[in-house]
């Protein structure tokens, strides 16, 4: 599996369901990330279109920069997708908190398997986000030797205080979970406690599972909040508890590990978008006021990236396939800048 590279880039996804994944898999044959024939199908509206185009951009960068052998039916595009797709990891997780068993492998949907194993996972914003990411850095950079680490940590159905850095909650795995150094001889660490570990610990074993002379941890994607949205006190305080009890400790815990130029991880926020007329999202409105608004006015070097245009699946509450495609890329347009400030030896030069 080992492979020669500059450097890896690592992303921490957390959440809840819609970062898990839950957009569908095919019965048969290969995932084709932007599938030409999905976009157009759903590629209803203005935002809609912008992010195809986004995503667009990806796949005829990866064409442009690894040609046409080796794809199906002679498309170049579907060629270049999967190459880029070979330099795509994922730190497996072997649904335990032991993190010996922890490593990366080359990535593919579903990212969360073996996290949150309460339900079945399927597509989430992860993989677009990655190829989106490599595809921009080929096209306008010319770095084909890039490697994206992805750390899986978002588990589905749980509320934000689940994520907070004073609580608990974990996977049900169905074992009692192994004590992790530093997290509390009990082993009852929190989603927070374990995520900052396996963001951790994906840096340190990049180099002995990859090949990559460097890993830095670049950024964290975060979409939750369809948990909160069925109370008005939760609602109004998404926004304070998010930045005072998970954000700002979060990026304090691994400061060390993030660019030395802020000390400050970059963050993408996805604002949640549900069905409004479920009982349970009876105060959608103001998850979203305080995401969309009251975040980025709060937190530096945040971003929020709204999910409004995209289709839900018919339970209204999860994306399509196609859709947590279009949010991979926008948040990875949304990425960009951050990762320009904070690494350009990294993008810009040969370390």
């Amino acid at each position: 599996m080992s492979r020669p590279s500059s450097s890896m880039l690592v992303f921490l996804l957390a959440g809840q369901s819609n970062m898990a994944g839950r957009g569908g898999l095919p019965l048969q044959g290969p995932r084709v990330i932007g599938s030409p024939e999905a976009l157009t199908a759903e590629a209803i509206g203005r935002r809609r279109g912008e992010l195809q185009d986004v995503l667009a951009s990806a796949v005829r960068a990866a064409r442009d920069v690894h040609g046409t052998s080796g794809g199906t039916g002679g498309d170049g595009g579907v060629a270049g997708v999967d190459e880029l797709c070979k330099r795509v990891y994922r730190l497996t997780c072997g649904c335990t908190t032991d993190p010996r068993a922890w490593r990366w492998e080359p990535a593919q949907d579903p990212l969360h398997w073996d996290v949150d194993t309460r339900k079945s996972c399927g597509v989430g914003p992860g993989m677009a986000f990655a190829v989106a990411l490599l595809g921009r850095l080929a096209a306008v950079h010319g770095r084909t030797d890039i490697t994206i680490g992805l750390v899986p940590a978002a588990v589905g159905g749980v509320p934000l205080s689940d994520w907070l850095e004073d609580r608990g909650g974990l996977p049900e795995w169905g074992s009692s979970p192994t004590s992790l150094p530093g997290l509390g001889e009990d082993g009852a660490s929190s989603l927070f406690k374990l995520a900052v570990a396996r963001a951790r610990a994906g840096v340190e074993v990049a180099t002995r599972d990859t090949g990559a002379t460097r890993a830095v941890l670049s950024g964290w994607l975060f979409y939750q909040g369809e948990s909160d949205c069925g109370s008005t006190q939760l609602a109004d305080t998404w926004c304070e508890r998010f930045c005072s009890g998970l954000a700002t400790p979060l990026r304090k815990a691994l400061c060390e590990l993030a660019s030395k130029r802020t000390g400050q991880l970059p963050l993408v926020v996805a604002a949640v978008h549900t069905d409004p007329t479920l009982p349970s999202c009876c105060c959608l409105a103001s998850v979203r006021k305080q995401q969309l608004h009251h975040v980025p006015n709060t937190l530096p070097r945040c971003s929020v990236v709204d999910t409004a245009h995209l289709l839900l699946r018919p339970d209204g509450l999860h994306l399509t396939t196609t859709a947590q495609d279009l949010l991979g890329a926008a948040m990875a347009e949304a990425m960009m800048p951050w990762l320009l400030e904070d690494e350009p030896l990294v993008i810009n030069d040969n370390l």
